[in-house]
């Protein structure tokens, strides 16, 4: 298993650490790409980290209510084999718009993976 990179500030915009940890890694595989969006599955990110999967639902709606991400459900073929998996594009001007709002209240660095 790899170590997975966490932000505090993150569980304060998710309104809980599951959901820290989570949008901490949608950061992680959004600065990965070149594109737009990125596909992942729940399985993956359980596997990642260690998070429930009520947890993952959980912090996928509040994702989509804060408006950081739109999350589509897709099928994806793999070797004749089908696969449902969420296809993520990720909102980085309101995610420095909630890290700005924050940073009088904690002192917060205004981009802390330097994204």
């Amino acid at each position: 298993q790899k170590p997975i990179s966490y932000y505090p500030v993150h569980s304060k915009i998710m309104g809980s650490v599951s959901g820290g940890v989570f949008l901490s890694q949608i950061l992680y595989w959004w600065s990965q790409i070149e594109g737009d969006e990125f596909y992942h599955s729940d399985e993956e990110f359980k596997r990642e980290t260690g998070l429930s999967e009520w947890e993952i639902k959980t912090a996928k709606k509040k994702l989509k209510e804060l408006n950081l991400c739109l999350i589509e459900q897709k099928e994806l073929d793999e070797n004749n084999k089908w696969y449902r998996v969420s296809f993520y594009r990720f909102n980085f001007d309101r995610y420095l718009e909630l890290l700005s709002s924050l940073q009088p209240e904690l002192g917060v660095d205004s981009n802390p993976g330097g994204f």
